[in-house]
Parts: structure tokens; C-alpha cells; sequence
């Protein structure tokens, strides 16, 4: 039994606002709570992405807190936001 997991995800730019992510994200957060019998699940976006963050948030996401330097992307480290959702608090839809 796993305790914890972390999604992560990207989608071209011609697809946002379509609902994608958000019944994507619901089935994936379901499967892990279901199935895996995770108890904790984390998504974690860079500072000022907030239409990631406004997705998580939807989905019953808590902000935890701020890991410095934690990503690498584009050349450089980035900040991360850690967000989690536990399994007694998640919302099925």
C-alpha cells in the first residue's frame, strides 16, 4: 500500500478552458484514492501559475508551503508550491 502521490501534468495552450485537465484530474486523483489506497496526494506548480493553481484548488487542494529551488526547468531551479489532498477530504464527482 502506497501512502503518497504526487500528479503532475501539462497541456498545449490550444486546449485550455475546454475541461480537460479538470475531469482528467479528477479520474486521476479518484484512481489513486480508489485503487492504490494512497492516503495523501501533492501537486506542485511554480509561483504565479495560477490556473494551475486555481485547478487544484477546485479539486479540494490545500497549499502546504514553499520549496525553494525544487524544480529544474528551463535552465534554471524554480520554486514549487506544495499543495495536498488527503483521502478522507477529497470531492467525488
Amino acid at each position: 500500500m502506497n501512502s503518497r502521490g504526487e500528479v503532475g501534468y501539462k497541456l498545449g495552450r490550444p486546449y485550455w478552458g475546454m475541461g480537460i485537465m479538470t475531469g482528467s484530474l479528477q479520474a486521476v486523483i479518484r484512481y489513486g484514492f480508489e485503487h492504490m489506497g494512497l492516503n495523501q496526494t501533492e501537486a506542485m506548480p511554480i509561483p504565479g501559475d495560477f490556473l494551475s493553481m486555481n485547478l487544484i484548488r477546485k479539486r479540494g487542494f490545500r497549499r502546504e508551503g514553499v520549496l525553494r529551488a525544487h524544480g529544474y526547468w528551463k535552465e534554471r531551479f524554480w520554486g514549487e508550491i506544495c499543495f495536498s489532498l488527503l483521502g478522507w477530504g477529497w470531492m467525488r464527482d
